[in-house]
Parts: C-alpha cells; sequence; structure tokens
C-alpha cells in the first residue's frame, strides 16, 4: 500500500450524515442495553477534482514517481470512531520482514486505541533500527527481538525502519471505540453505550470530521459520513 501526504493550507471538512438503504451489511441487533451504528464512509473529490489517466505518476518531481491520487470510490485506510466511548486497547503487531525488494513492515497500516502497545517484531536476520518520531522513540532491535511502544497519544503516529532504504508504516491511535473501513468506506460500531455521542472519521489525505449522534438503545442506525476538503473561505461549519 502507498501511503500519501497532503500539504494543504485554508482547508476544512464538512461532513453529512443521512439515513440510507442498502448501503453496508447491517449489522446484527445490539447487545441488551446497547446500540449500534453502521454506514459508508464517501470522500467527496475536491471541485474541479479530474481522475488522471492510469499510468506512471503525474508528478514532475521524482521524489513523488510512487504517489498516487486518491480514488474517491475507494478510501482505503480510514477509521471511524466516537471519541467519548472507550476504546479496546489490544496490541498492534507490527513485523519487519525481509522480501526480494528489501526490508518491509507488514502491515504498513494499523489502528488501536489510546494506551495500547504496537508490538514490533524483527524477523530479518539484521539489527534493524526502529523510530517513532512523534513519541520520541529510537531504538535498535536485534533479530528476533520484539520492541512494545506505548501509544500515548491520539492522532497519526508514523513508525519508521533507519536504514539505506527506509520504510514507514501508518499508525491511528483512536482516542475512542473505532472501526476500521473497509476498501470501500463501509464501517460498523456494534453493540456502543447510549446517549448523545461524537462520531469521527479520519484519513490520511483528508482533514478530520465530525458528526454529533444519538445512540439509541435497541436500535441499529445507518449513518453516512461524507468527507469534503473546501476552501477555508467557503468551508462549511461542523455543528458540536
Amino acid at each position: 500500500m502507498q501511503f500519501y501526504k497532503w500539504t494543504q493550507i485554508g482547508l476544512s471538512a464538512a461532513v453529512g450524515a443521512i439515513l440510507l438503504s442498502g448501503c453496508a451489511s447491517r449489522p446484527i441487533e445490539p447487545g441488551p442495553g446497547l446500540g449500534s451504528l453502521w454506514g459508508q464512509l464517501v470522500l467527496a473529490p475536491p471541485e474541479g477534482f479530474q481522475s488522471p489517466a492510469p499510468g506512471p505518476s503525474q508528478y514532475g518531481d521524482p521524489r513523488l514517481r510512487d504517489v498516487r491520487p486518491v480514488d474517491h470510490d475507494y478510501p482505503g485506510f480510514a477509521v471511524v470512531y466516537l471519541s467519548d466511548r472507550a476504546p479496546v486497547s489490544d496490541p498492534l503487531p507490527i513485523e519487519i520482514r525481509s522480501t526480494r525488494t528489501g526490508v518491509r513492515l507488514s502491515p504498513e497500516s494499523g489502528v488501536l486505541g489510546v494506551a495500547g502497545t504496537v508490538a514490533v517484531t524483527n524477523h530479518t536476520t539484521t539489527s534493524q533500527i526502529v523510530s517513532a518520531p512523534r513519541l520520541g522513540h529510537l531504538e535498535k532491535l536485534e533479530p528476533g527481538g520484539t520492541l512494545e511502544i506505548l501509544a500515548s497519544q491520539p492522532g497519526e503516529m508514523e513508525l519508521h525502519i533507519l536504514g539505506a532504504a527506509p520504510q514507514t508504516a501508518l499508525v491511528f491511535v483512536s482516542p475512542g471505540a473505532f472501526a476500521i473501513c473497509t476498501e470501500d468506506g463501509r464501517w460498523t460500531l456494534s453493540d456502543q453505550t447510549p446517549g448523545p455521542a461524537r462520531l469521527h472519521a479520519w484519513h490520511h489525505r483528508y482533514p478530520p470530521t465530525m458528526r454529533a449522534v444519538d445512540i439509541v438503545e435497541g436500535q441499529v442506525q445507518e449513518v453516512q459520513l461524507r468527507a469534503t476538503v473546501t476552501p477555508s473561505e467557503n468551508a462549511l461549519l461542523v455543528a458540536p
């Protein structure tokens, strides 16, 4: 998977939530005293955007030769989460492996709850330098060894393997209960505590989005999230 970077000034995000029909597989009924949410994250292309023809990178800078524009029909790696519901903080395993094309991190993206642990295991025959700049972490990992990194801060966290051919994995640390979107943006948040909540969507090429929702006991609510990048002077305000 190719990770994308975006740098935009004066951008904002707008998110809408509407009832749908047949957008994603409906989850089973929630457990006693709980409610569920489900739906799809849609990325709206910027105004005037035209999909480039398939083929080599459209960027002139050779440093961006591997970068491809976002396919708005298939968001890929994206996360939907509730900021006011506690996340499950299971460990996130990441492996360092040797391939025919060099050392690689697997998987190249992942999600875990805040205060969870990223467990990096070196399956190569040489020592590797592991860096997590956001956490100020830099450590040498011997063959067969495992390094545990505490994800103490919510948000994006890049994990690097340093060397002649550096590699990067992108980790999203969720501050609340989360769901990883499928390639086409479908998601499910099952068995959540009823009551008002803030539903967020995160994508590495778009500003974050947020929608106030009300989780209802015994109900499965269908919600669509639409993320839009717009010039700041035309930005739509997101309701608190």
